[in-house]
C-alpha cells in the first residue's frame, strides 16, 4: 500500500500553542494553497490506473495527469473527486481512501502552490471496456504501474507514480 500521509496542519502534541506569528503564517500559506485531487481508479488486476493526458487547448497541453480537479470552498476531499470525476469521465466513483498529498507549484495558474490529494476511487459500475470520453483530455487510458515514470507527468503525479511503483 501506498504511503498515507495525515493532511491536517492542526499540532496534536498536547499542550502546544503555535507562537503568533507561525499562526499567522500557517493562515496565509494555507490560504495561498489551491487544493485538488486526482483519482487512483486500478484496473481489476490493479496493475495499471486510470490516467488522462491533457487536451491541447488545456493549461499544459498533453500533460498526463490522474484524473481530478479543484476542491470548491466548504467540500471535502472526498466530496471534491466524486463531484470531479462525475463531471470528467461521468463515472460515479465510491473514495476510498487518500493515499498520498503531494505539493507543486504551478506559477504561471495564478496561485502558486497546489496541494494534491490522490485518492482511491472505487467506480460504481463496470466500466472496464468502456470507451470513456472527456472534454478535458485527449486521451483517458490504463497505464501499468510501472510504465506511469515513461509519461509525461506533472512533477507531483510522477513523485506520487514512483511512491505507487515502490509500493507494488
Amino acid at each position: 500500500m501506498v504511503e498515507r500521509i495525515d493532511y491536517g496542519l492542526q499540532n496534536r502534541v498536547q499542550g502546544f500553542e503555535s507562537p503568533p506569528r507561525l499562526k499567522m503564517e500557517t493562515e496565509k500559506l494555507e490560504q495561498d494553497l489551491i487544493k485538488v485531487v486526482g483519482a487512483v481508479i486500478f484496473n481489476e488486476k490493479r496493475d495499471a490506473v486510470l490516467v488522462g493526458q491533457r487536451a491541447q487547448n488545456t493549461n499544459y497541453p498533453l500533460k498526463y495527469e490522474f484524473p481530478g480537479g479543484k476542491i470548491e470552498e466548504g467540500e471535502s476531499p472526498e466530496r471534491a473527486i466524486a463531484r470531479e470525476i462525475k463531471e470528467e469521465l461521468g463515472l460515479e466513483v465510491e473514495p476510498q481512501q487518500i493515499l498520498y498529498v503531494g505539493f507543486e507549484d504551478l506559477e504561471n495558474l495564478g496561485k502558486a502552490t497546489h496541494q494534491i490529494f490522490y485518492i482511491e476511487c472505487r467506480v460504481k459500475s463496470d466500466f472496464q471496456d468502456t470507451k470513456l470520453d472527456s472534454e478535458s483530455h485527449k486521451i483517458i487510458e490504463w497505464v501499468e504501474i510501472g510504465k506511469l515514470v515513461q509519461l509525461d507527468l506533472f512533477e507531483a503525479d510522477l513523485e506520487f507514480a514512483k511512491k505507487l511503483i515502490s509500493s507494488s
